[in-house]
């Protein structure tokens, strides 16, 4: 396999990669060796044929034995011409079937020009094929229902000359019967595969065979091309041969021009037509390939002056070629002249400010009367921005468009590609990263996606290059290790939680809320898939096996960050929380709810964060707009607090604990014990804080008239139970 594609020339990913961009496209690609042994099928040609990754058949155990000849001749073609070829044939998929298919294929060849193999396309036409009774119409040809046939007739006879031709002939052709009448078909044919039509003919014409099916591209008149599949068989009278032969003929070029825009060897070659500003030139022939003429375009191409390129004797277009190239591009034009026809490759050109350039070249020798070779002309056009195009299309197809490494489609086809190949051990890490929701709702998606970008590059870092890093998930990475066990997995795991420990980053200093969960499983054997290995390591987040240790990579606490707490929130939240605390002990809570109670004392204004500081700090009374703003902040922070696995068990309480006793208060309207005893005694010390201490707006109150006002709305606004507590904790501890 790796030998194989190195015969895909100037290749710069590996086989790994390869294999895995393949497995993603949708149409079938398969890679044989020199002998046609098949040895790769991409997932989509598997699924349409019915062969497991265990199956390496040879190209033409799957094709149709009246079809083989036209598959051993495409293959012969390719190691003399270099060329790409088509044909059509009938290959048999996996419920017996034999279905119509459009060919194409491409020699593969590495240094010294040894063939490797050959990489091809396959397109089922079978819709664009006429289904017609081939017995039937061999005896009852001249019956006139055949004339309004949905398919091109014609008969020639035994010297090649079109004696009959029906409507649809005209059609397809673009020519009239008295065009085609008498001509010799050859004419016509215009793909070079007429001499191998007319050699199969002959075996018709002696019985060898009974039909041929071939692959032929006419020209119109308007010099449009058509690409037609013909059957061809003996007609028969009275059961003798009568000297004459049926061409049956399809018009399948909008199936070709479909299949050539799927077909990843049709799309290179297709790329010289599109519209781009490009060099035309006229050159001898020969290594150097000096030039005697060259177009204005040359200097927006290469920088170099036209007139440098045709009178410097010592500096030749060829220099500008990249070195790896010239030697391979002076074969292959040399091939392409010898023979007489067009050359098209891409290469790549090094510009007189060292700018490296794509460009496709396509190229064909001029001859005099005699046949002589008299100059060589050719364009030369720029390709790097559609190159770029594609490189970033495909990027984006297989890369988080946050941190920019690999995504979950990335990820999944990995997966697919290493199940098939031996790379044993297959050790999966996943990396939970929590808190990342709540970061979201308390500091907004910009901060979320830092934090991202910082533990995806932390992760890379400590990664080897074989070793395959995606995002699956909204807060969850997950790392594929190959040829690496259990053991291994971890010492990448102890790495990453030191790096993330030692990270001087600042995102983590400020929020302080992220913590990191690690899992591994590791596959052992060739018959497990990894996706079950994956949903095993994802498990061991959690619940992990007997011998593995769940790791997790604690940073500072949540209640330090001074980004939920800021404009004095956390130093409130500090006084509210020792004022409950008290009340807590009052009360007989048992250590949960002290807990619990200590929790929601220091993050019950957790919601503030997400209001404007031009109104949490103005001066002066509120308008009604602005205190509507200010009534939200228990239902964000309860958003808040439910998207972090730290805060849900107070999420209720934080919503509840600007609720009245009488049932006036908000965002609910709950009275009574309705309200969670948590956040009644919160009330309490919220509002005594609140009241005792300075406001934007009012001077603090003195302890004796917030002991008052506290006495007068029991029973309005607070539990009777926890006022009389609070001043029993108010008197005895002595608290200011």
């Amino acid at each position: 396999m790796a030998k194989v594609l190195q015969g895909v020339k100037q290749t710069y990913i590996s086989e790994f990669t390869a294999q895995t961009l393949l497995n993603s496209l949708s149409y079938c690609v398969w890679l044989s060796d020199k002998d046609s042994r098949i040895i790769f099928t991409n997932l989509a040609f598997g699924e349409y044929l019915g062969i497991n990754s265990d199956t390496r058949p040879i190209l033409s155990s799957i094709v149709h034995s009246d079809d083989l000849e036209e598959i051993r001749r495409m293959l012969y073609d390719e190691k003399r011409t270099y060329n790409l070829n088509r044909i059509i044939a009938r290959v048999r998929r996996f419920d017996g079937v034999y279905r119509w298919c459009y060919i194409c294929s491409y020699p593969l060849y590495g240094p010294e020009n040894l063939l490797y193999g050959y990489l091809g396309t396959l397109t089922d036409i079978s819709n664009a094929m006429s289904n017609f009774n081939l017995d039937e119409m061999m005896s009852e040809f001249f019956d006139s229902k055949y004339e309004n046939v949905p398919f091109g007739l014609l008969v020639i006879d035994q010297d090649d000359q079109i004696i009959f031709c029906n409507d649809m002939c005209e059609t397809i052709t673009s020519r009239s019967k008295e065009q085609l009448l008498y001509k010799n078909w050859k004419l016509f044919d215009y793909s070079n595969n007429s001499t191998e039509l007319a050699c199969n003919l002959e075996k018709i014409k002696s019985g060898e065979k009974e039909r041929i099916n071939s692959l032929l591209k006419l020209m119109k008149p308007d010099q449009s091309e058509v690409w037609i599949t013909v059957t061809v068989f003996s007609l028969k009278e009275n059961g003798t041969d009568s000297g004459k032969y049926m061409f049956v003929i399809n018009d399948i070029t909008e199936n070709i021009h479909l299949a050539e825009q799927t077909s990843a060897q049709e799309r290179f070659l297709s790329l010289f037509w599109s519209d781009r500003p490009g060099m035309i030139f006229r050159c001898q022939p020969g290594p150097e390939a000096s030039m005697s003429y060259v177009s204005e375009g040359c200097f927006q191409l290469t920088g170099y002056d036209q007139r440098f390129l045709t009178t410097n004797k010592r500096f030749y277009f060829n220099k500008v070629i990249n070195k790896e190239y010239r030697q391979y591009l002076y074969q292959r034009r040399n091939e392409a002249i010898q023979e007489n026809r067009i050359h098209k490759d891409e290469y790549m050109i090094t510009t007189s400010a060292g700018e490296q350039r794509w460009v496709f070249e396509q190229l064909q020798g001029i001859y005099d009367a005699s046949g002589q070779l008299v100059v060589v002309e050719g364009l030369v056009s720029d390709i790097t921005e559609s190159k770029e195009k594609d490189y970033e299309i495909l990027k984006m197809q297989y890369h988080d468009p946050v941190t920019g490494i690999n995504n979950r489609r990335f990820f999944e086809a990995s997966c697919r590609n290493l199940d098939r190949i031996d790379r044993l051990p297959v050790t999966v890490v996943v990396v939970k990263v929590s808190g990342l929701r709540l970061v979201k709702e308390a500091l907004g998606q910009s901060v979320r996606d830092e934090l991202m970008v910082s533990v995806s590059q932390i992760i890379t870092r400590c990664c080897k290059d074989k070793d395959v890093v995606a995002v699956t998930g909204e807060d969850e990475f997950t790392v594929l290790l190959p040829e690496s066990d259990y053991d291994q997995a971890c010492n990448l795991i102890q790495q990453i939680r030191m790096q993330m420990k030692v990270s001087k980053d600042k995102i983590y200093s400020k929020t302080g809320l992220i913590t990191g969960f690690f899992g591994c499983a590791t596959k052992k054997n060739k018959h497990e898939l990894l996706c079950d290995v994956v949903h095993q390591a994802e498990k061991n987040l959690y619940f992990p096996c007997e011998g593995e240790q769940k790791h997790h990579a604690a940073f500072p606490n949540i209640y330090s960050s001074q980004r939920f707490m800021r404009r004095q929130i956390s130093e409130r939240s500090a006084r509210v929380h020792k004022l409950c605390h008290y009340l807590g002990l009052r009360f007989n809570l048992d250590e949960d709810e002290m807990n619990r109670l200590k929790m929601l004392s220091m993050v019950h204004n957790i919601g503030l964060a997400e209001v404007s500081s031009n109104i949490l700090l103005k001066q002066g009374k509120l308008t009604r707009d602005e205190w509507a703003v200010i009534k939200m902040h228990p239902e964000i922070g309860y958003r808040i607090a439910l998207a972090s696995a730290e805060l849900a068990c107070v999420a209720e309480e934080i919503l509840y604990h600007h609720e009245w006793w009488n049932g006036a208060g908000y965002p609910k309207g709950l009275k009574g014990e309705e309200i969670p005893f948590l956040s009644r005694i919160l009330a309490v010390a919220d509002a005594y804080d609140a009241m005792t201490n300075e406001r934007p707006y009012r001077f603090a109150l003195s302890k004796e008239k917030a002991i008052e006002e506290i006495k007068m709305y029991a029973g309005i606004r607070f539990d009777h139970s926890v006022v009389r507590m609070f001043l029993h904790v108010i008197q005895e501890e002595g608290l200011d």
